[in-house]
């Protein structure tokens, strides 16, 4: 019986919280039937283009895919790069969960992608590239995908947070770390439910 893997990407902060993402999954996620990894992205410190960033999420999607299940769960920044690495292997992914992410750059929002993005160009880049792709995502693909959205989120605009066609949900939380924090834990059945289905 194949494994169920699950690579999870962390957003912005990734270089501060890290070492969280990987205790919340292994405690949380582990006892529910699923193998985490953490993904480092180091979003803020290096700033080569995302391009490298969705290659070695492309190289660990391929390495894992072989012999076991495998989906993606994005969180905030994490969650545009989930999309674009699902769309380079929609054969292989099983499930894609986006966690408050930005999945558009948005029209007359606040805040505006500019300002959120100001300490990295490459998450700029990933909800640009994710804003195309999402596009070219059929009907059954967007079935595989589930986007979760806090009631409030000080940080990403609600119209920027969804996928049409897509199963979208709201949280009963609100800002947005205490959202992430708290998919990651004690709402991660909702998570681990949608991803094992």
């Amino acid at each position: 019986m194949k494994s169920h893997h699950v690579l999870v990407i962390p957003g912005l902060n990734d270089h501060l919280q890290y070492s969280k993402y990987v205790w919340a999954t292994n405690v949380f996620w582990r006892k529910q039937g699923v193998v985490p990894h953490v993904v480092w992205m180091d979003w803020m410190i290096d700033q080569k283009p995302f391009n490298h960033r969705l290659k070695k999420l492309v190289s660990l999607i391929d390495s894992l895919s072989r012999e076991n299940t495998l989906s993606l769960v994005g969180f905030s920044a994490g969650a545009s790069a989930a999309i674009n690495a699902f769309y380079e292997r929609k054969k292989v992914v099983h499930r894609v969960v986006s966690v408050c992410g930005r999945l558009r750059v948005g029209e007359g929002v606040t805040p505006t992608l500019i300002w959120a993005s100001k300490f990295s160009k490459p998450f700029a880049e990933s909800v640009r590239l994710c804003q195309i792709q999402q596009m070219k995502l059929t009907p059954q693909d967007l079935k595989k995908v589930l986007c979760l959205r806090a009631w409030f989120d000080e940080l990403v605009p609600e119209s920027t947070s969804f996928l049409p066609g897509a199963s979208n949900k709201t949280l009963p939380m609100v800002e947005h770390l205490l959202t992430g924090a708290a998919a990651a834990t004690v709402f991660s059945k909702i998570i681990i439910d949608f991803i094992k289905s």
